[in-house]
């Protein structure tokens, strides 16, 4: 199981609690691999290293370069020694089960399983019309892994739905656990949610543009272009609330973001 991390000292104790308490019959080991922490996070880490039951814990740590979460989770597989390889996220907490549902949806013979988050109710389906596994909450067998080749480096915040598209492209289907279910944690800040969602929006371009001589479609005009005049027709209301102007906001970057993208790539995508 891989867990990669970067300055999560206010979760990721909650995050290791929920899995070193899962209930699973045979022997599998968390890899947290520290992304360069400026803060509490690797010792945090460290105190459930070499605890006499459950799973065994190590902490790897990547040196060199900017923090990027492809190569964390890329390196975390290489220190990896299952067949199966579950992934998650530092600021999230899994759910009872979770390492159960997913290595049983592997076993039954998924190459790649997307879980779920608190409160979805299907899989997640992307613009271009394909599902999608988030890293926060997806398995891989690990000759899949290696054939696929691994999460792109490039397109760190959206590596996973990369990952998911690219696998999918050549051949290899996702599955939805609907089971193994990940609270997912808030970002902290609105303009950090909005970061996201900006990269979000751009690296889709990127996708877009490597994966369009494999097949991929580059969504629908009608959908994107409702979506916009939504945000514009919507504002007066949407602004009103927090919680209104959050979602608004939110929405907004990612369309900047897809935007930018599309000049920077001379690609568009919509």
């Amino acid at each position: 199981m891989i867990l990669p991390v970067r300055n999560e000292a206010g979760g990721v104790g909650r995050q290791l609690d929920a899995l070193v308490s899962q209930s699973f019959d045979r022997p599998w080991e968390i890899v947290v691999v520290d992304d360069g922490s400026t803060d509490a996070t690797a010792a945090i880490v460290s105190s459930f290293v070499g605890r006499p039951t459950g799973p065994a814990v190590r902490l790897v740590s990547r040196r060199g370069g900017r923090p990027n979460i492809a190569g964390a989770r890329n390196l975390g597989v290489a220190g990896a020694s299952s067949s199966r390889l579950l992934f998650c996220d530092g600021d999230d907490v899994v759910q009872p089960g979770w390492v159960a549902a997913l290595v049983g949806a592997l076993s039954e013979g998924g190459s790649i399983v997307g879980g779920a988050l608190v409160g979805e109710d299907g899989p997640r389906v992307g613009d271009a019309g394909m599902a999608f596994a988030l890293g926060a909450n997806m398995a891989v067998a690990a000759a899949v892994f290696e054939a696929v080749g691994g999460f792109d480096e490039a397109v760190p915040f959206a590596c996973d739905t990369e990952f998911s598209y690219r696998a999918q492209l050549r051949g290899w289907p996702l599955v939805h656990a609907p089971s193994a279910v990940v609270l997912k944690g808030e970002r902290s800040t609105l303009s950090r949610a909005m970061v996201q969602e900006w990269r979000w929006g751009w690296e889709g371009v990127a996708v877009y543009r490597k994966l369009r001589p494999e097949g991929m479609g580059a969504g629908s005009w009608r959908a994107s272009l409702g979506e916009v005049v939504g945000l514009v027709r919507g504002a007066p209301v949407a602004l009103r609330s927090r919680r209104g102007r959050g979602r608004w906001a939110r929405r907004l970057a990612f369309r900047l973001g897809r935007l930018v993208g599309s000049a920077r790539y001379l690609t568009f995508r919509p």
